[in-house]
């Protein structure tokens, strides 16, 4: 190997950590502080000759580089090309290129905000009001400008188990009915080449088989089975990213001698947490290694005001060790994929049923959620909510489909009077005026949520 090419050699594979589409922030400080990560000159307007003219012509924009064309260049002088502007075209130029490009990938990624495909917002309830899987809720395209305009939010597709009615769902004869999860795939594109992020969630069960341990019949039926759908989802649109829902996941609570209590992730010793993330990448590692980027997911269950001795620390590193799980993935299997994990601004079960469906604090959701993915290096956000169901939950005009639980919530949340909703004798047309003041207030809920996350992003990188 020549002097030249074992310098193309070392210094591709000292930049290859550049490509992780996040960086942490220790990791953007040190490139701001580092003189050999400066952008590449500009080359200036070539030198005239003759009386210069009245008016200096714009300069034409960069070329687009490419990889191919450089390596074409190598070792010769190539204007485009020659980023230090040397004289030669080598590797510190390649390095100038690969960084440029993953920066160029990181401004794109470190904007991602992503909310559900079924999840539109909305000031007015659909008709009828019917909850099944060919997306209901009607298009509202000044509601989908807000979200946009105001977070930089688009849309991801999300396939549900429920709406699944065939699929087998008890161990020994899990299935999942791929042909009705493309045809609707078809239909929500409406006639255009499926693009950007799709996710499947499959829990239950198939999360059961999965967590049986790497080597037994239940995880073997089980990765089978889903390898087999996510297969056949990036044969048929492979211009999508798809994924499981909720994959890689970590136990909250680790065991703990006491048969009465649980270590955390900020108490438990290093044996126990690593025995914990080594049975857990057993369980998952053949599925996660053909899905296209990781989706963890831990929604917020439990109020600080209720545990308020631990609970930021206990939250907050949980969720920093769900992160590094995922990096841990990408290391041994040598890929790059997108770590983008839920988040949902409402607290879900799990916890108290007294704020069950409560509004998560936005400090507490900045403190225990977004800063603590942000600094492990998330590539975005997937949103997701339920609003619509709860809201048929909560003002039903059917007595038999109407859930107190639900009614309280959104009571709590938004301060009403219980004076203004007279469920017991309400009519069908205040029933449908009742959800459509669920659907406006829950929809201001998820917006401040998207901007929460955006000016929390925005002062991330700013920092």
């Amino acid at each position: 190997m020549s002097t030249k090419e074992k310098e193309t050699y070392m210094l591709s594979r000292i930049l290859r950590p550049i490509l992780r589409p996040f960086k942490t922030k220790q990791e953007s400080r040190l490139q701001r502080q580092s003189p050999t990560l400066a952008p590449p000159l500009v080359p200036g307007p070539e030198p005239r000759i003759g009386p210069k003219p009245e008016l200096t012509p714009a300069p034409e924009p960069e070329p687009e580089l490419n990889l191919t064309d450089l390596l074409s260049a190598w070792g010769t002088y190539d204007a485009t090309y020659d980023l230090n502007k040397d004289g030669i075209v080598d590797g510190a130029d390649l390095g100038i290129f690969l960084l440029r490009k993953s920066n160029e990938e990181k401004e794109e990624d470190r904007e991602l905000i992503l909310y559900p495909q079924h999840g539109v917002l909305t000031s007015r309830f659909p008709t009828p009001p019917m909850y099944d899987s060919i997306h209901i809720l009607e298009e509202e395209e000044e509601m989908n400008k807000v979200a946009k305009n105001r977070a930089g939010a688009e849309t991801y597709y999300i396939w549900y188990a429920s709406w699944d009615g065939e699929h087998g769902r008890e161990t020994g004869s899990l299935s999942i009915n791929e042909d009705v999860i493309i045809e609707n795939v078809r239909k929500y594109y409406k006639g255009e080449e499926p693009t950007g992020y799709g996710q499947l969630d499959y829990e239950g069960n198939f999360f059961r088989g999965l967590d049986a341990g790497k080597g037994t019949p239940e995880n073997e039926e089980a990765t089978r089975v889903m390898l087999k759908a996510l297969r056949r989802m990036k044969q048929e649109f492979p211009k999508m990213k798809w994924t499981y829902y909720g994959l890689p996941i970590l136990k909250y609570w680790l065991p703990h001698p006491s048969p009465t209590n649980s270590y955390t992730w900020v108490n438990a010793p290093e044996e126990v947490k690593k025995q914990e993330i080594e049975h857990k990448y057993g369980c998952y590692e053949e599925l996660l290694a053909e899905c296209d980027w990781f989706n963890p997911s831990f929604y917020n269950r439990y109020d600080p005001d209720t545990f308020n001795h631990d609970i930021v620390a206990r939250e907050s590193q949980y969720r920093r060790e769900l992160v590094r799980f995922c990096r841990l993935f990408n290391e041994r299997q040598n890929t790059n994929k997108p770590i983008i994990p839920m988040t949902c601004p409402w607290y879900v079960l799990g916890g108290r049923v007294e704020y069950d469906h409560k509004i998560v604090q936005d400090k507490f959701m900045i403190d225990t959620v977004i800063q603590p993915y942000l600094e492990e290096g998330v590539n975005g956000f997937a949103l997701w909510y339920a609003h619509s169901y709860w809201a048929r939950l909560a003002f039903n005009f059917n007595p038999s489909i109407r859930q107190q639980v639900h009614y309280d919530a959104f009571m709590q949340n938004y301060d009403q009077n219980p004076g203004d909703f007279d469920l017991e004798n309400m009519t069908r047309e205040e029933s449908g005026q009742y959800l459509n003041f669920y659907m406006e207030k829950s929809s201001e809920t998820i917006l401040n949520h998207m901007k929460v996350m955006r000016s929390t992003i925005d002062r991330f990188y700013s920092a």
